[in-house]
């Protein structure tokens, strides 16, 4: 037993628990945000899940269109180091 354990979490672990910190804080400030704007225009306010299912929404169509312009770009992706010409 003389194997040595790091107790650094690993990268993936970290992105993901940051990608859920930012989701739910973002919805909460989408939530309050919009639900003020709608008692001052006396309009509908919104749940919580509608707050979280909109960012989730915008996230995939960031998504797609990041994706879709690194497959029109090809493999020549801006700031990459490795295929600079």
């Amino acid at each position: 037993m003389t194997e040595h354990h790091s107790n650094r979490w690993h990268p993936i672990a970290v992105a993901c628990l940051a990608s859920l910190v930012a989701l739910f804080v973002g919805g909460i400030l989408f939530h309050w945000s919009w639900n003020t704007l709608a008692e001052l225009f006396g309009t509908p306010g919104i749940q919580f899940r509608h707050a979280i299912a909109s960012e989730l929404l915008i996230a995939v169509i960031v998504a797609i269109g990041s994706l879709s312009g690194r497959l029109v770009l090809g493999r020549r992706w801006p700031l990459s180091d490795g295929n600079r010409r």
